[in-house]
């Protein structure tokens, strides 16, 4: 899974780098950002649900910064329900450096998401300072960061309305006392959160064109319902 992420981001780079005439930051600065990222997960025991909850939303909103810099990239609007597109006006994209408003993404909306995630404001300062050692405009680094609060507040308001807040405020499951007692949590409680891909095991059907088509989605949709108890 790692090198299919470092494989992504080398491809967003490379488009990235054909528009400017040097390479501000890199690939590296990406996969360092995420791994700050996973840091404060750690420091937080952040369980493996909350974990990926929160990778899916950075991770999201580093492509949708990304995207505002190339519009033939296809907006998550798209494939996610409730997500509206996100855009920003132009004036604020021409004054902005495409590779550090997409890094500078990934720590804000990290900073956000996490529980203890105002830690990683610090390594947004010092993204920043970098960028004014290296002598990039001021004018442009300050539009990049507006930039960038305007994607992550659209998508950190999409991400609080999932139901995990609500279903993770819950009073905590405690069984009666003794190794003998077991007692499931109610399944029910999961219909709390609101999928951002998979509602359904009719999320998985296709327009059949043929007969051979038809037995293909037969086929997935026992597996399916099979797999879900249906």
């Amino acid at each position: 899974m790692k090198k299919v992420v470092v494989l992504i981001v080398a491809v967003i780079w490379t488009s990235a780098s054909s528009g400017q005439k040097k390479t501000l930051f890199t690939t590296d600065d990406y996969v360092r950002a995420l791994k700050h990222a996973t840091d404060i997960m750690v420091n937080d025991v952040t369980s493996p649900v909350a974990a990926s909850r929160y990778y899916a939303y950075i991770t999201l909103t580093g492509y949708e910064t990304f995207r505002q810099f190339d519009r033939r990239l296809q907006p998550f609007s798209f494939f996610l329900k409730g997500f509206s597109d996100i855009s920003v006006e132009d004036s604020l994209i021409r004054k902005s450096y495409v590779q550090l408003a997409t890094i500078v993404a990934l720590y804000k909306s990290a900073s956000r998401l996490l529980p203890s995630g105002k830690l990683l404001l610090k390594n947004v300062d010092s993204l920043r300072a970098v960028a004014l050692q290296r002598k990039l405009s001021v004018e442009k680094i300050n539009s990049t960061f507006r930039l960038v609060d305007r994607v992550v507040e659209q998508v950190i308001k999409y991400a609080y309305a999932d139901g995990f807040v609500k279903l993770s405020g819950l009073r905590r499951f405690t069984p009666t006392a003794g190794d003998a007692y077991w007692n499931q949590q109610p399944l029910v409680l999961w219909r709390l959160l609101n999928p951002t891909g998979i509602h359904c095991a009719h999320s998985f059907l296709i327009p059949a064109h043929n007969l051979q088509g038809m037995v293909r989605i037969n086929i997935v949709r026992t597996q399916v319902h099979y797999s879900l108890g249906r």
